[in-house]
């Protein structure tokens, strides 16, 4: 049965305004039984947007299922400036929450303020809206309008977001006595596709749909539920059910359109008091799908009673006592459970020391970083959060212990960092990093000779991605320094490596560190807080479960440790320190803020756990899989797959692993001869690219790795490889005494003081013996800025299969045989640091190849080396550099057949980096010539990268390049349709430009009027090369946002307060100027 409501149909004026505004069409009804669809769905079974009135099925409780819900985050309402959150809104547009607090400073104002998800203060509004319930508040993103529940005058207010993000005053109010809207709200929500509100009926206990005029849709009837107690309702727009939270039960209910309780989550651990409103929005986590939502919840705070315990010890029996609000993140995505990892070990942490920080003079109540100094011989312990209490703060937020845990001194961090979460050391330079959270940055520091700390630099990690920066731990890894930090919300771990400068200081433009990262939560940990380096070259890391990840540096986790033996609460920090109980061993220290200060003000309950984990010899390690190098080969020939495992003979028994291979990938299926021999042949059927998969097994763990096998058709064929340096000693540098240096960080070609002999040998070349060589050269990466005159001789080394390269052998590179064919190279000025173009790529090696493959001993997947000589200098980045920049190798190949040549193509002017002016006359000119066709130049076509097709042909000349940095192609096609391209760089710049001025004439500055007075606005512009510009000006409130355009307007809307009225000038060239 429909239920109606009692309350009579019609519209205030207000609500006239409210259509205007938000109904885009108008749509016919037809009523049938007392309720109603639109005409055009009568005859359709219900849907959304169609009246109705549902009964919840109440399931038994043993068939509803039981939702996965944890705890992301609580936001640093200290920071935000705010108290007791109760309203809460997200806007979509701008990534924005609109907060409302329990308590306002007027019965007759209402203070919104806008923050955004990464925990940034935006701006603060104030609204004449008596918010005496400020729970009931959402966001409709279809008509961009914040609306506010007025119960005291019993009607909605509407409020637009502004294109600035801004709210603007508010604009319509919605009579609720002449709507379908309950008048008892207890929850607001809408639906971003449809603009549909809903609302909590707290007198009916119903969901309560109306479409933008304010018209019923639908009820729904929430005693399904076993509860009519509901405070807070948030629409999920990815499967269009309601959620809707008992505070009695603790419990959030998820509903069907339908009527039907879907799943029941609870919430009574996570210490909610008084939850008024609910909203998804995205998680805070940059690297998450967009499409990913978490729940949020507004908790005003409150009276509450705790008792707390943890591994059977009480923490604290309160008397009732003031709860601080919190806004707080959930996820309803199931993580990783704690799972038994093909690849991953158990083991079992042991507690050695337990110590109160809390019990210091003065106390650390809320332990965050720890580190140890080895110049001191301390533990360097940060409080993050020590400030926010005063009855214990003296000032000082760094605490020092010796090995036994004994307090020794105190210093701080104030007033550069007041939130450090996290610390680090590089005991070869002594900086320290210390992580805080709110601002999103790591502050480098030193200790001065008195013991205070001074930061020296500092950077942001939110540039990078990390917006919630929480431990951090530094590694020297084989001589490569890097720092680790944990990303708490963002679920990652981000690794940071020094760039050319060879310091930390953060991402371009900033700083020049190279940025990796790997998701966390793929592999079980969420929200990770704490991370260590061991020097065995392990990561441990630390999240919300009471377990101990141990992440090899690529990401995959190694081992999983219980830490059941350790009685935290929440553990924050992490660092490795000397074991008190055994000389000589590292053990891991953990420290444990407690409960937090927003759920207790008065807190002290920090402290910090020596911890001893198990080492690796002691456990099986799994077994190790190598499928040998990628090949190719020629049908009718079939393949040879080579191969082989290692393992560490545990467990035993059995002491041995079984090996099989199978196909992973392939155009079709191949014959595998012996499917479980790690030596095997395969036949194909047809050409292509073919992977086959080897997985070895101990019994206990496993590994796999992969082969790919390239099949060429008979007749031939074209394949490209791309075969980057891949180990420390295959680019090398020899000096003129005749020492080799394998360990550089740049390979300088080729003077280095004075000119030398670089060697570079690249691996796995998996091009058949006698192969045609189409195309090769070697592409470099600008490591260093150079222009002097450099010129250079690129030979091959002549050998059949390429030795890597000895330092400690005389002449190692100079003497070994070279190649009969040589290429000379005279590399233009290499003025971009980073720059990997044409400009660092080499010319065409074919002839050096070709020699090479054509050696009566060379087979596929045989290694060949360049070796370089001359004069002059250019800095490359090696493979030593630590990032994906070292020298590659490109080989285009045919295998046999009668194959087509590309052309050639060849730019002749203008010169490259040719600089002009816009509207300047540029003539290009260029040849094509093809093996078989000949002078192709007239199949040239030209173009830009900015603007397209620009002409055609040999020579042509053009004043139509717009301005910017062109990158012009000349591209060659022959006869077979195969092409050819040469490429150059045109800037084009703009001509000579001053901005505009622009000037407000009337009405005087500190003028006063009265809210409703007419107000005209005069003004003018002008412009050196445009002249009278006063048509562009654009007038904007810092309260109200865009009020006019033009040089004269009149305006009577603006609100109440001192407006700072800007006018902006813009001239033809989009420069601005201000009054």
């Amino acid at each position: 049965m429909f239920r109606k409501h009692t309350k009579t149909a019609g519209t205030s004026n207000g609500y006239t305004k409210l259509l205007t505004t938000l109904v885009s069409t108008l749509v016919t009804v037809l009523f049938i039984f007392g309720g109603y669809v639109p005409a055009t769905q009568a005859l359709t079974s219900p849907e959304r947007g169609v009246a109705r009135s549902v009964t919840g099925v109440k399931r038994p409780a043993s068939n509803i299922d039981k939702g996965f819900i944890t705890k992301v985050r609580s936001f640093e309402l200290g920071f935000l400036e705010i108290s007791n959150p109760a309203g809460l809104a997200y806007s979509p547009a701008d990534k924005r929450l609109f907060v409302v607090e329990a308590a306002q400073p007027s019965t007759r104002n209402t203070l919104v303020k806008t923050i955004s998800l990464v925990e940034d203060k935006i701006a603060t509004k104030e609204l004449p809206v008596e918010a005496l319930n400020p729970g009931n508040i959402t966001f409709d993103s279809k008509s961009n309008t914040l609306f506010i529940s007025e119960p005291g005058r019993q009607r909605l207010v509407l409020v637009k977001e502004q294109k600035n993000g801004r709210l603007a005053a508010p604009s319509t109010t919605v009579n609720l006595s002449k709507t379908s809207i309950p008048d008892n709200i207890r929850g607001m929500s809408s639906d971003p596709s449809t603009g549909n509100l809903f609302f909590i009926d707290a007198d009916t206990s119903e969901i309560v749909t109306t479409n933008s005029t304010g018209n019923t849709i639908s009820q729904i009837d929430l005693k399904g539920t076993g509860q009519t107690d509901f405070s807070g309702i948030a629409f999920n727009p990815f499967n269009n059910h309601f959620y809707v939270l008992s505070p009695a039960s603790q419990q959030i209910f998820e509903v069907t359109e339908q009527g039907s309780v879907q799943t029941v989550y609870d919430v009574s651990p996570f210490n909610l008091v008084n939850p008024q409103s609910m909203v998804f929005a995205p998680t805070r986590d940059t690297t998450d799908n967009p499409s990913l939502m978490d729940l949020y919840i507004a908790d005003s705070g409150g009276q509450q009673t705790q008792s707390r315990t943890r591994s059977g010890r009480s923490i604290r029996t309160a008397t009732p006592t003031t709860q601080n609000g919190q806004i707080v993140e959930f996820s309803l995505t199931p993580v990783l459970a704690l799972r038994s990892f093909s690849t991953a070990s158990s083991c079992s942490a042991t507690l050695v020391r337990n110590t109160d920080s809390s019990q210091f003079n003065p106390p650390s109540p809320d332990t965050s970083g720890v580190v140890y100094d080895p110049a001191s011989g301390r533990m360097v312990i940060v409080d993050s959060e020590v400030n926010e209490i005063p009855v214990y703060f003296t000032g000082d937020n760094i605490f020092e212990t010796d090995s036994s845990g004994n307090l020794q001194t105190t210093s701080k961090t104030v007033p550069f960092n007041f939130e450090p979460t996290g610390i680090a050391l590089d005991p070869g330079t002594g900086e320290f990093f210390i992580t805080e959270d709110n601002n999103k940055r790591v502050d480098v520091v030193t200790r001065a000779a008195n013991g205070d700390f001074t930061r020296i630099r500092q950077f942001q990690t939110d540039a990078f991605g990390a917006t919630d920066p929480e431990g951090i731990t530094f590694a020297n890894i084989n001589g490569q320094k890097s720092l680790f930090i944990a990303g708490g919300g963002d679920h990652e771990i981000w690794r940071l490596d020094p760039g050319v400068n060879g310091i930390f200081d953060g991402v371009a433009p900033g700083g020049d560190d190279v940025m990796t990262h790997f998701d966390t939560i793929s592999q079980g940990v969420n929200d990770p807080e704490a991370v260590a380096f061991n020097d065995n070259g392990f990561l441990y890391v630390i999240g919300k479960a009471d377990v101990l990840y141990e992440f090899k540096l690529d990401g995959t986790v190694n081992r999983i440790c219980d830490l059941a033996a350790v009685p935290f609460i929440k553990i924050a920090g992490a660092g490795m320190g000397p074991a008190s109980d055994t000389p000589g061993k590292m053990n891991l220290f953990l420290t444990d803020r407690g409960i937090d200060n927003a759920v207790d003000p008065i807190e002290n309950d920090g402290r910090f756990f020596e911890v001893s984990i198990p080492p690796l010899s002691g456990s099986n390690l799994a077994p190790v899989a190598n499928a040998g190098p990628d090949q190719a080969i020629q049908l009718p020939a079939s393949a040879f797959l080579n191969g082989s495992s290692s393992d560490d003979g545990l467990p035993n028994p059995p002491n041995s692993v079984t090996s099989a291979w199978t196909q992973q990938s392939g155009p079709a299926t191949a014959t595998v001869a012996s499917p479980n021999s790690e030596d095997t042949t395969v036949t194909f059927p047809q050409a292509g690219d073919y992977v086959f998969r080897l997985t070895v097994d101990d019994s206990d763990l496993t590994d796999f790795d992969d082969v790919t096998v390239t099949v060429l058709p008979p007749g031939g064929g074209s394949t490209t490889l791309s075969i980057p340096i891949s180990t420390g000693s295959d680019d090398a540098e020899e000096n003129a005494a005749g020492s080799v240096i394998t360990g550089s960080t740049d390979i300088d070609l080729v003077r280095s003081g004075t000119n030398q002999t670089d060697g570079l040998r690249f691996n796995n070349i998996t091009i058949p013996q006698g192969a045609t060589i189409l195309d090769a050269y070697i592409q470099f990466t600008t490591k260093g800025k150079s222009s002097e005159a450099t010129n250079l001789t690129l030979e091959g080394e002549a050998t059949d299969n390429a030795l890597t390269f000895v330092n400690n052998i005389t002449n190692n590179i100079s003497a070994r045989p070279r190649t009969t064919a040589s290429v000379s190279w005279s590399p233009v000025p290499w003025d971009v640091i980073g720059e990997a173009g044409v400009n660092q790529s080499t010319p065409n090696l074919t002839s050096i190849v070709q020699e090479i493959v054509n050696r009566g001993g060379w087979v596929s997947g045989n290694s060949l080396a360049i070796i370089i000589t001359g004069s002059g200098k250019r800095d490359a980045y090696s493979f030593e550099s630590n990032v994906p920049t070292e020298a590659v190798l490109h080989v285009e190949y045919s295998s046999g057949g009668a194959l087509n040549q590309p052309p050639t193509a060849s730019i002749t002017a203008p010169a490259n980096n040719t600089s002009v002016t816009i509207g300047d006359n540029i003539t290009f000119t260029g040849t094509g010539t093809d093996p078989e066709d000949g002078d192709v130049t007239a199949s040239l076509a030209w173009s830009s990268d900015l603007v397209g097709s620009i002409g055609n042909g040999g020579s042509f000349s053009s004043s139509t390049l717009t301005v910017g940095t062109h990158l012009i192609k000349a591209t060659a096609t022959d006869s077979g349709s195969l092409t050819g391209t040469d490429s150059i760089t045109v800037i084009v710049n703009p001509p000579g430009n001053t901005a505009p001025t622009a000037t407000i004439t009337a009405p005087a500055n500190n003028t006063s009027v009265t809210v409703g007075d007419n107000i005209t606005f005069t003004g003018t512009g002008t412009d050196p090369e445009d002249g009278d510009v006063t048509a562009s000006l654009a007038w904007s409130s810092d309260l109200d946002g865009s009020i006019g355009s033009g040089g004269s307007f009149s305006s009577s809307t603006l609100t109440v307060g001192t407006h700072l009225i800007t006018v902006i000038a813009t001239d033809s060239g989009s420069l601005t100027g201000t009054d």
